[in-house]
């Protein structure tokens, strides 16, 4: 569903080393211009179009789960018991 941007990491832990691959962020003007020359070469990819599907099929069943699913009932749910607003 998305790219992790590693040379855009910020806080407490931006520059410790990830678990996954031992790389920290370098922080500089470059390895950012190349980090996102590299997300836009996967994006126009196969691995972009896997997303786009996955990101798809996720909208489809958030709208289902929202349009008279159990999403829709538990909101109603909490903002009874919580607030004065309904859906």
């Amino acid at each position: 569903m998305g790219i992790e941007l590693l040379e855009v990491r910020s806080g407490e832990f931006s520059s410790r080393p990830l678990r996954r691959n031992g790389k920290g962020a370098q922080g500089t003007r470059e390895a950012v211009g190349k980090e996102i020359r590299e997300v836009i070469d996967v994006c126009r990819g196969e691995e972009g179009e896997k997303m786009r599907a996955n990101a798809e099929l996720m909208r489809k069943e958030f709208r289902q789960a929202w349009e008279g699913g159990p999403a829709r009932t538990e909101m109603a749910t909490f903002l009874g018991k919580y607030t004065h607003l309904q859906l």
